[in-house]
């Protein structure tokens, strides 16, 4: 007969053993950290209004946008050296004005170099100030000569990043469409970042006219939709964030816009579809992590106003 210590013995062995074989993925996936951050900066102070989104997915850092120049300095580095971004590998400018890739000249004086920049490839001439041309021009051959390569992308183009996640082109025109009798061409790239089966929709400065194309494009659908600026006219339509339906909405945007005349349509539209949403100009910086299992949106600030109701950090369960 089998010794009674030796079958305790062998019983808490197996246990163990089960118990460790059981619990490994978890410690396995938590070791791992995050698998995906974006942060919204907050580019919308002292009268200004701007993009700047920094996303890290493992050793990649890609930014989309990133304010105007003088908010790159006062913003936008800080933020940047806090969390100990030493350089940037991709960085997209989603629209050729200046409150959206002025910043990135600021990071480059900073020393924080930038590998590669896309842009529209007719960016150029969607520009109608000469002036703003120029500056853009200029911008561009800056940062070539700090040691970026500059490259011109259409509708199509894709950055693969680690953890099957990628950065897509979903919507960049092609030529230019006729508006009161003037041909006009929008330089904006439409991204879409895709990470553990969630994604999220830039839409860059969506208005009417981008608003109702993006509205008829296939898969446009995203969990996360960066709103497009609250504009002074021409907001993008309510069939676009219907077309969108997303979970989740982050505003780049002084409170006063989003309270506004100017946020009206879209902020009528998310109070009525009961959709969680944060803005910049009340609610600081926002960080939205992807961890195995969950999603964490946590904002600088707790805020409700001209909101369905006060959200701060709110953590979403996936299965894992």
């Amino acid at each position: 007969m089998m010794d009674t210590t030796l079958i305790k013995t062998l019983v808490v062995s197996i246990a163990l053993i089960v118990a460790t074989l059981l619990i490994y993925p978890y410690f396995k996936d938590s070791s791992r950290g995050p698998i995906a951050e974006w942060h919204m900066i907050n580019v919308n102070i002292g009268g200004q209004q701007g993009d700047a989104n920094l996303l890290v997915v493992g050793e990649q850092v890609v930014m989309i946008d990133a304010g105007k120049n003088e908010i790159g300095y006062s913003a936008v580095i800080p933020y940047l050296e806090k969390f100990g971004i030493e350089q940037i590998d991709h960085f997209f400018i989603s629209n050729p004005g200046d409150a959206y890739y002025g910043g990135m000249v600021a990071i480059l004086d900073s020393g924080i170099p930038i590998a590669r920049i896309y842009h529209h490839r007719n960016a150029e001439l969607a520009i109608n100030s000469e002036q703003y041309r120029r500056w853009f021009i200029e911008s561009l051959q800056f940062a070539a000569d700090k040691g970026s390569e500059v490259i011109a992308v259409g509708q199509g183009f894709t950055v693969d990043l680690p953890s099957d996640s990628r950065i897509e082109v979903v919507y960049a025109q092609e030529g230019a469409q006729i508006r009161n009798g003037k041909p006009m061409i929008d330089g904006s790239l439409i991204v879409k970042f895709e990470v553990s089966e969630s994604s999220v929709l830039f839409s860059a400065d969506a208005d009417r006219r981008l608003g109702k194309s993006l509205s008829d494009l296939p898969g446009i659908r995203a969990e996360f939709l960066k709103m497009p600026h609250p504009g002074e006219d021409n907001p993008a339509p309510a069939r676009f964030y219907d077309a969108v339906n997303p979970d989740f909405v982050l505003v780049p945007g002084p409170k006063r816009r989003w309270c506004g005349d100017a946020g009206r349509v879209a902020r009528e539209w998310t109070i009525r579809k009961q959709v969680p949403t944060w803005v910049t100009g009340s609610n600081g910086h926002i960080r939205v992590i992807w961890r195995p299992g969950e999603v964490l949106i946590a904002p600088q600030y707790d805020d409700g106003r001209c909101k369905l109701k006060t959200f701060g950090s709110v953590q979403v369960k996936r299965e894992s």
